[in-house]
């Protein structure tokens, strides 16, 4: 038995990364969950992870405008830095972008996926330290995907069109009325 005022727990560790999970909820007009399959065909959502600086003023948080992640890093680190986060060239080297491709009521968009081990405090190579937030927005939607069109399918733009005070985000699509934000 413990002895009076002991507490045993598990290790505890501490770190200055995070995990960011995203995945895909498709809605019809009314705002209900697509739960079957009506479009006999394939989507594919691409994904961009966008990293911004947090600061303090005076007690409120202000955050700096969002950018994509790779090139903010790129910016902001060393080389020697970004490598040692992020890997080097060629196959090791983080991907800040991903994709999610399935029938509409498939499990693959509610599974998603997640970006890891991003840093939440990095000193920049002008010599500042910056606390860091992140999202992950859509960039773009593929449909009509049968076999292995997927390169020569229909494509909608997705654009992020920022609060002014950075702290939230709507979505403005190209032209097809199928999809709307």
């Amino acid at each position: 038995a413990a002895a009076a005022g002991t507490i045993t727990m598990d290790d505890l560790t501490n770190t200055l990364q995070t995990d960011i999970s995203y995945k895909k909820e498709w809605q019809d007009s009314e705002g209900n969950v697509i739960t079957e399959d009506y479009l006999g065909y394939e989507l594919k959502v691409d994904f961009q992870i966008q990293v911004a600086e947090v600061t303090d003023n005076d007690g409120t948080e202000e955050i700096s405008n969002w950018k994509n992640a790779g090139e903010y890093f790129e910016s902001a680190l060393s080389e020697d830095d970004y490598t040692a986060i992020f890997g080097g060239d060629g196959s090791d080297e983080y991907d800040f972008t991903a994709s999610i491709q399935g029938s509409i009521d498939s499990g693959a968009w509610s599974n998603g996926g997640s970006f890891t081990g991003l840093p939440l405090v990095i000193q920049k190579k002008d010599g500042g330290q910056v606390n860091l937030r992140y999202r992950v927005v859509e960039t773009k939607i593929i449909y009509g995907i049968t076999g292995d069109n997927v390169n020569t399918a229909p494509s909608v733009t997705v654009t992020v069109l920022d609060s002014d005070d950075n702290t939230t985000y709507t979505y403005q699509f190209d032209s097809v009325a199928m999809f709307k934000p």
